[in-house]
């Protein structure tokens, strides 16, 4: 039978030996995890698809006075840095409608929804333009295949209708109806989160104003929803902007006038969904640093312009996005969003030149 002493000396010697195990799994463990990615086979990324061929450089029309450069930049970001850019990005495709034999019925029937009746005028090929028999200061301009049209009341010939009530944020719902009852219903893909700017009469135009206070109108825009971001990290997403982030490629421009044909001035509706079961075709990118260079070449769209802007530009937000294109193209393209979070942006495409197609650069200065 073991003494004390020696049940005591073999405990001691147990634990001893536990501890030392131990320490050799942590060990082990430690080494298994710093080698294991070295040891895993590395994901390679894959090739760009370039899908859809050469792109086009993306349209950027918009109505904003762009002063005469040349324009100065500066980063002054946290870190003095500019985000890495993923490569490849997405491009998708926008396909235009097909002309059918009730593409004419369809023009007739979306004008009728929007208080326009009686024979249109013909403009071009597909375009056609309705008076309204009620109040001719309405008109209407509308593309039989596409259905796109963009209404217009020439309010500089009624300006009391700014007098009759206060503008509030309830005019917004306005616009949101106006456009369901003209298309029978709102795309899920144009639902993004809608952005509002005003504005204040003066000299018989319409100028941006900074707030709802004493505003005489207001733009609403209707926003495309976000574009998923990587696969591998399903909480980013990208915003889809507009040329003029004052007033979107998709808007209504809301009075206050109680009168239901003068409560939308202007309303413009060119949206072109997404394919269906068509794939995002995948683009090599340029970096970031390259477009920060475009940027200071004047090679960028200017999207917005604070008051006294002074030519120079401190850069202190730079992200991804995707544009909105106007004109309407069939294709939605990345960008590089640059800001001095003070109300000036601007875009630089992010697709490789060697895919764009354009004959000059895009110039921002006058």
């Amino acid at each position: 039978m073991a003494t004390l002493s020696e049940t005591a000396y073999y405990a001691r010697k147990g634990i001893n030996l536990l501890i030392i195990a131990s320490i050799v799994i942590i060990i082990v463990r430690v080494i298994i995890i710093t080698i294991e990615p070295w040891l895993r086979p590395q994901e390679k990324p894959l090739p760009p698809t370039v899908s859809f061929g050469k792109l086009p450089y993306p349209n950027a029309q918009s109505d904003l006075d762009i002063p005469k450069g040349p324009f100065t930049y500066s980063l002054e970001t946290v870190d003095n840095k500019l985000p890495v850019v993923p490569n490849p990005m997405n491009v998708y495709f926008l396909p235009l409608p097909k002309v059918t034999s009730l593409s004419r019925d369809d023009m007739k029937d979306r004008a009728a929804r929007l208080g326009f009746t009686g024979n249109p005028i013909k403009l071009q090929d597909t375009l056609w333009r309705f008076i309204d028999p009620v109040n001719s200061l309405r008109s209407l301009e509308i593309d039989e295949v596409t259905g796109h049209f963009t209404l217009r009341y020439n309010y500089a010939l009624d300006q009391n209708l700014f007098q009759e009530n206060t503008l509030t944020t309830a005019d917004q719902g306005a616009a949101t109806n106006a456009l369901r009852q003209a298309l029978g219903g709102i795309p899920a893909e144009l639902s993004g989160k809608q952005t509002i700017s005003y504005l204040k009469l003066v000299n018989s135009q319409l100028i941006p104003f900074p707030s709802l206070d004493i505003a005489d109108a207001m733009v609403v825009t209707f926003n495309r929803t976000d574009i998923p971001g990587p696969a591998k990290d399903q909480k980013i997403s990208y915003p889809v902007l507009s040329p003029n982030a004052a007033k979107g490629v998709n808007y209504a421009l809301v009075s206050p006038a109680s009168d239901p044909k003068k409560k939308i001035l202007e309303m413009r509706y060119v949206f072109l969904p997404q394919a269906p079961g068509v794939p995002p075709g995948t683009y090599p990118t340029i970096s970031a640093e390259e477009a920060f260079s475009l940027l200071q070449k004047g090679e960028a769209i200017i999207a917005s312009l604070p008051e006294n802007f002074t030519n120079a530009v401190s850069v202190r937000q730079a992200y991804f996005a995707y544009l909105e294109p106007y004109p309407t193209q069939t294709y939605l393209e990345p960008i590089m969003v640059f800001s001095d979070r003070k109300g000036f942006l601007a875009y630089v495409p992010l697709i490789s030149r060697e895919w764009l197609v354009k004959s000059e650069p895009l110039k921002t200065t006058k």
